[in-house]
């Protein structure tokens, strides 16, 4: 594990949170086009099932990316056990992980400028989690950061100069 993989972490989730919210925006339009289209909107049978299938598919988007954040986590901390970490670069490291947590703190802020205009808010109440978890990305950053540092540094370091 390199230190930048806070940083690819951090930037990763927030893209996949961006392009799910924007699936969620297309597929919510693409849900009301055929519902108010002349052929599917005199059938009752087809638009009860629309409905039935937007109730269901569309809170499973906030789902994907939170799997997707909590898959990252662990494999963060999966290759910091596996991988050896020579204790003089833990201050990179660290540095690494602060420079992640504001990266993470700008792009919160991108996500609460996008989320709040316009059309685009009332899709919001489909994402509890994933808006939670980039309200407080800087947060969830800096910790994921902190726990990957230590699991890399914590055990014994087997190297050396001979």
């Amino acid at each position: 594990m390199s230190a930048d993989d806070i940083t690819y972490i951090c930037v990763g989730i927030f893209s996949v949170a961006l392009v799910v919210f924007l699936m969620l925006f297309a597929m919510d339009g693409i849900y009301t086009l055929f519902k108010t289209s002349p052929a599917m909107s005199s059938n009752t049978q087809v638009v009860s099932m629309f409905n039935a299938q937007q109730t269901k598919v569309l809170p499973l988007f906030d789902y994907m990316v939170f799997v997707v954040f909590m898959a990252l986590v662990l494999l963060l901390i999966i290759t910091g056990w596996f991988i050896g970490g020579n204790p003089i670069f833990m201050l990179i490291y660290f540095m690494f992980v602060v420079v992640s947590t504001f990266i993470a703190a700008i792009l919160s802020n991108i996500w609460v400028y996008i989320t709040t205009q316009g059309a685009w808010a009332s899709y919001l109440s489909y994402f509890p989690k994933t808006n939670f978890i980039l309200l407080h990305f800087a947060m969830f950053i800096g910790v994921v950061g902190v726990i990957g540092l230590i699991v890399m540094f914590a055990k014994p370091f087997v190297g050396g100069v001979e």
